[in-house]
Parts: structure tokens; sequence; C-alpha cells
């Protein structure tokens, strides 16, 4: 059997914060490894670090010391455009408050990664109007953020996140906003996209429901991070 390849791994990572005179420590030597095509659910009380967990990983962030790896490679000393090129060709994001560009329409806001990575606009719209038609979009492409539901918004914004094929998802309380009907349909639709895609997704969500059908938990409570069932995580070296 061969050896299962790491996407992304975390080591002995702390992040702290300046607080006044003193220093805040959010994440206390964290370690975590992540493979190609699983879904993870982060957990935690409010204000424990998964948003900040989240964008150490996606390079959002910088860590205080550790270091973070994707496939095998340190991010360390990447710069910030190197990192920008990174998430462009590697990441897609999924926000609980949508952030889609208000002039575009559904198929403009999706097809946008694809133009940013210059591929033609023929073959971009081509791909966003596919993606669209998948999430049940497919009579919403020229309609405005405006005139779209939370639901439908949140839709094209995990067109947006998918279109390009990424290898790794960041989603960040993506059905906080939503009814609890409407957020079973978006997890639906990411789950849909994920058993079609086999891309990675990583989820911080409040939402036990949602934690639950994800393939691992890991959970966060005072700076440590915690495996809430079969999986690679660890914490060594923190105070708890």
């Amino acid at each position: 059997m061969s050896e299962q390849v790491n996407l992304l791994e975390l080591t002995k990572v702390t992040k702290q914060f300046q607080s006044g005179e003193q220093k805040l420590e959010i994440l206390k030597d964290a370690n975590l490894t992540i493979f190609p095509a699983e879904t993870i659910a982060i957990t935690g009380p409010s204000g424990s670090g998964k948003s900040t967990l989240l964008g150490l990983m996606a390079g959002l962030d910088r860590v205080s010391t550790g270091s973070i790896s994707f496939e095998g490679q340190s991010m360390q000393d990447w710069d910030e455009d190197q990192l920008a090129q990174w998430r462009r060709k590697h990441v897609g994001f999924v926000f609980q408050d949508f952030r889609l560009i208000p002039s575009f329409t559904a198929l403009e806001n999706v097809a946008l990664p694809l133009e940013i990575m210059s591929v033609p606009a023929k073959e971009a719209n081509r791909k966003a109007r596919e993606i669209l038609q998948r999430l049940g979009l497919g009579e919403r492409t020229h309609h405005f953020p405006h005139q779209l539901s939370g639901g439908e918004q949140q839709r094209v914004a995990i067109g947006r996140a998918y279109v390009h094929e990424p290898d790794i998802i960041f989603a960040d309380e993506p059905t906080g906003n939503l009814d609890p009907n409407t957020s079973s349909s978006i997890l639906d639709a990411l789950l849909s996209l994920h058993q079609n895609l086999r891309t990675t997704l990583v989820m911080v969500t409040h939402d036990h429901d949602i934690a639950q059908q994800m393939s691992r938990q890991v959970s966060i409570k005072d700076g440590q991070c915690r495996i809430a069932n079969k999986g690679m995580l660890s914490s060594e070296g923190g105070q708890g």
C-alpha cells in the first residue's frame, strides 16, 4: 500500500497577538496533517481560534512560531507575491458573507478566478456556466447578487471557489447567515462538488450536525487542537 501524501501540514504552530502590554496566545504548538480529498470540520467556542487557524493554513496570516508546508514544501519563506500566486492556483474560499462583487453577474463572479489566471474569456464563461448549472443556478447566470436570495448567493460563492478546481477549499462558517433549510442545501452543494472534484474541504463551523458530516473533526479549546474522531491531529507542548 503506497504512503499517503500530505497536502498541508502544520508543525508546532503557535500564533500570538499583542494585546496592550501582553501577548495573547491563540494557538499553542498545534500539529495538523491534511490529506488530499478529505473533509475536515474545525469546531470550538467563539473566539477559540478557528478562523485564525484557517487564515494561517490559507497563507493569509503568518505563524508566530512553527511551520506550515504544502505538499512537502515549506511556505515559511514565501513572500506575499508567492503566497498570492499559490492561493490563486491551489486554493478556493467560501465566506459567511458571500463576498460577491455587486456589479458582476453570477456568471461573472464565478468566472473571475479563471480570468485572473488568464484563462480565455470564452473558456472561463463556459466553465462558470457549467458549475452554476451543477449548482442549480442555470437560470440565474445573468442575475446580480442583489437579485439573488442568500442561499443562491452562497451557491454562486461556492461556484467561484471551485471553478478553477483548486487543491483545497477553506470555508469559514459558510452557513452561518442562513436558515436551517438553506444551510442544509448549501452543505449538500459543497459535498456534491467535493464528491465530483475530490477537492479537500476544510470548514470552520459551529454547527454540530454539519461537523458530523465531515470525515474528520478538529476541535479547538484553550489554544489546543484536538481530534474528535479518527485522523491525524495532535497538540503538544502548550499549556492546558
